[in-house]
């Protein structure tokens, strides 16, 4: 697939195949990996071929400096993304939304490659991109009426989405990342593995869609969407203070019944459990430098028992803090 990379500032940046030491802790067994390597910035792209999809597995890590990539080129995309660390924030032709949170997914079709993503300084980014084959949507053999909806437009050829906003991971989806990411299979084990995880992705972002739509007890228009996604914000924008929910509906004109049940079913988390998972994600930014041990970190937190920290910790990010501070390369 023949894609043109384009960096805001610099212009045209090109792939290497030549890995440093540095980033081989990241390299997945019997993956072929490409490198943008760029002064302020590096890019690992790897790619795990499977039969009517392809994974590929793609880490940023950003210095000092914003970076805006751009990506173009004239080849049809079916793509399911996960964001496995950090919030990604861009466009693609206005198909999918401009951010999908950590650990949410979203899938759309586009008949060419057009996208614009953002990254913010002294961060580092994972995605877990699926790219299928509209034979393998097809053979599911199982009955979604989203799903032919969808596929009736890829089909078409028309820019599509499976869903207007992005739905939080399931517990089985995290469980399948991590199975694709953390095994020590051979070549032929890693490629059955690969493409039986694939189909239960597919399998459960689906089956999130569909119990996302049958729940929701009021309708959401696109400018509650907008509100809700800006709630989110105000939120982040606070953090580490919690403002609480009269503060969130003044910065946002939503009255406290949308916010609760539409933030609720828009990111499949409560504003409150949302600002739990700052303080989480902001305890493993802290594991990550080691500067601190476990159990400084959990009251830095706000858990008073390392147990406690312990199981949200593994509940939001699919593993332990122990296991996170000995791989370091989730």
């Amino acid at each position: 697939m023949k894609i043109d990379i384009i960096d805001e500032k610099k212009g045209p940046v090109y792939l290497s195949t030549i890995i440093p030491p540095n980033l081989a802790p990241h390299l997945l067994q019997h993956s072929i990996p490409s490198l943008l390597n760029e002064p302020g910035y590096q890019a690992l792209f790897q790619l795990l071929p499977g039969d009517g999809f392809h994974i590929w597995y793609s880490v940023y890590t950003i210095g000092k400096e914003r970076v805006v990539l751009k990506a173009k080129g004239g080849v049809a995309v079916l793509e399911l993304r996960i964001a496995v660390q950090n919030s990604i924030k861009g466009t693609w032709e206005k198909i999918l939304q401009a951010e999908l949170p950590e650990y949410y997914f979203s899938l759309g079709f586009t008949p060419f490659v057009s996208t614009r993503a953002i990254f913010e300084p002294h961060t580092e980014y994972r995605t877990l991109d699926f790219h299928f084959d509209v034979a393998f949507l097809e053979d599911l053999g199982v009955d979604y009426k989203v799903l032919e909806l969808f596929l009736g437009k890829v089909i078409r050829e028309e820019p599509a989405e499976l869903s207007p906003y992005p739905h939080a991971c399931p517990s089985e989806m995290k469980d399948a990342v991590h199975a694709i990411l953390h095994n020590k299979y051979s070549l032929a084990g890693k490629f059955f593995l690969n493409k039986w995880k694939a189909g239960e992705i597919l399998l459960s972002a689906l089956e999130a869609i569909l119990r996302s739509e049958q729940l929701l007890p009021l309708p959401l228009k696109s400018y509650d969407i907008q509100k809700l996604h800006k709630a989110r914000a105000v939120i982040e924008a606070a953090f580490p203070d919690w403002i609480g929910p009269k503060a969130i509906c003044q910065h946002t004109q939503l009255n406290q019944l949308k916010l609760k049940i539409g933030f609720k079913h828009l990111f499949h988390q409560t504003p409150y459990e949302f600002y739990q998972f700052l303080k989480l994600r902001e305890a493993r930014r802290l594991l990550l430098e080691g500067k601190e041990s476990i159990t400084s970190i959990a009251y830095l937190a706000g858990y008073k028992h390392l147990s406690s920290f312990t199981r949200e910790f593994k509940k939001i990010f699919g593993y332990t803090p122990k296991e996170f501070g000995k791989e370091g390369n989730y």
